[in-house]
């Protein structure tokens, strides 16, 4: 069998949360280890309620060295250029649409 997928989700509003209990659910493909929002609370409930690492840096989350795949659930003007530190950090993205909001953020 193979090893779970180690992921993480920055933003934590309605539609991170959503994504962390959809993959918290299926613990034999997925494992939580880290959750990230500029709101530390939400981070914080999210890692208690999940497992894994609170942050409220997105440099410090993909620092994370168990990190796999980065889910982005940030405010859309965000997604592109959060998308691109993640994929510069060697993480396999998931990205809520939009991935962008201006022709520039689709040259990525």
């Amino acid at each position: 069998m193979r090893s779970p997928i180690r992921f993480g989700i920055c933003g934590l509003g309605r539609f991170g949360v959503v994504h962390g209990h959809f993959f918290s659910e299926n613990r034999a493909r997925y494992q939580p280890v880290a959750f990230c929002d500029l709101d530390v609370a939400r981070a914080v409930a999210a890692a208690e309620k999940f497992g894994g690492t609170a942050y409220a840096d997105f440099a410090s989350f993909l620092a994370n060295p168990e990190l796999e795949l980065a889910i982005i659930a940030t405010p859309s003007l965000e997604h592109a250029r959060n998308a691109e530190q993640a994929l510069t950090a060697g993480k396999t993205v998931l990205l809520e649409k939009p991935i962008g909001v201006t022709a520039a953020d689709y040259t990525l």
